[in-house]
């Protein structure tokens, strides 16, 4: 596809989203307010290097009819395919949220998903899909 992604990262911190699908070359405003997403968007951008974009996995989280939508995502809640991203703008802060704009790059399959035994942060090796 010829985007230039950090397909170098060995695990790629997840953003789940509860109402959106992203798909390459989209793009859309999201808020970012739960803690797991706002650690998820933390570690991203302490892995970018300087003068390059911030990006980041963000894949769907199922949610069933009594599922707490303010809950901790778990591992299993979420889809096996998601869209690495990057973050073209960023607005806000820690305590009141964040407002992105973000553009899909690449569809990628989530591999090994992980979490963080004391921050819940969700990680996952990735393996990019053809089109």
């Amino acid at each position: 596809m010829g985007i230039n992604t950090n397909l170098d990262q060995t695990r790629w911190p997840i953003l789940a989203l509860r109402n959106l699908v992203l798909v390459p070359g989209m793009t859309v405003p999201i808020r970012v307010g739960r803690l797991q997403s706002m650690l998820a968007l933390k570690r991203a951008q302490e892995m970018t290097s300087a003068g390059s974009p911030t990006q980041l996995v963000v894949t769907l989280q199922n949610l069933g009819a009594n599922d707490d939508q303010s809950a901790l995502v778990k591992v299993e809640s979420l889809h096996q395919i998601g869209v690495i991203c990057e973050i073209e703008k960023s607005k806000g802060s820690e305590t009141d949220g964040y407002q992105l704009l973000i553009k899909g790059l690449e569809r990628v399959r989530l591999l090994n998903i992980s979490e963080d035994a004391s921050t819940h942060l969700l990680e996952a090796e990735v393996e990019v899909l053809a089109d």
